[in-house]
C-alpha cells in the first residue's frame, strides 16, 4: 500500500473520530444564546400541537404510535400540515438541530436534539431542553446543565 493511501485512510479515520465527538457545553450554550428565538419558536410550536404529536424530525412526524413520513404529509387528507412540517425543518436546519420532541403529558419537557452518535441502542444524544420544573432536574444534575431559566443542556451519557 502506498504512503498516500495510508495517509488518506488515516485522515478519514481521524475525521470520523473527531466528527463524532460531542460538542462542548460551552459551544452548545453559546449556540443556544445566539439562536434563542429559534429555540423558543420550536418550543412554542410543539407545545401548541395536538398532544399526540411527540416528535418532528427529517424522517417525519411521530403521532401517537405511528410515524407520518414527509412524503405522506403532501397527500390529500394528511393528518399533519405539510407547511407546518416544512417550518419545523426550516427552523431545525437554522440551528443545526436534528429533531424536536416532547414527552407525553403530564411532563412538559421539550427537547431539541442537536447531536447524536452511535447506532440503535448504543446511540448517545445531546439536546437543548426546556423544562419549567427545575427541581425535577436537580436530582439529575449529571445529565442536565443549566443555560438560563428553564433551559438546559441535556446529555444521556456522562462525559469522561
Amino acid at each position: 500500500m502506498s504512503l498516500a493511501a495510508v495517509v488518506s485512510i488515516g485522515s478519514c479515520c481521524a475525521y470520523a473520530v473527531v466528527s463524532s465527538l460531542p460538542p462542548s457545553d460551552k459551544a452548545l450554550m453559546a449556540a443556544f444564546k445566539a439562536n434563542k428565538p429559534v429555540y423558543e419558536q420550536l418550543r412554542g410550536m410543539l407545545q401548541h400541537e395536538d398532544p399526540l404529536i411527540t416528535m418532528v424530525a427529517d424522517w417525519g412526524v411521530m403521532r401517537g404510535e405511528s410515524t407520518i413520513r414527509p412524503e405522506d404529509l403532501r397527500l390529500p387528507g394528511a393528518s399533519f400540515p405539510a407547511e407546518r412540517y416544512d417550518e419545523y425543518m426550516r427552523l431545525l436546519k437554522k440551528i443545526g438541530g436534528l429533531s424536536v420532541s416532547r414527552f407525553r403529558a403530564p411532563d412538559p419537557q421539550i427537547r431539541i436534539l442537536v447531536w447524536a452518535s452511535g447506532f440503535a441502542g448504543d446511540t448517545i444524544h445531546e439536546a437543548i431542553c426546556w423544562q419549567p420544573d427545575e427541581q425535577e432536574l436537580a436530582r439529575l444534575h449529571d445529565y442536565y446543565k443549566p443555560i438560563e431559566e428553564s433551559w438546559f443542556v441535556y446529555r444521556d451519557f456522562k462525559p469522561h
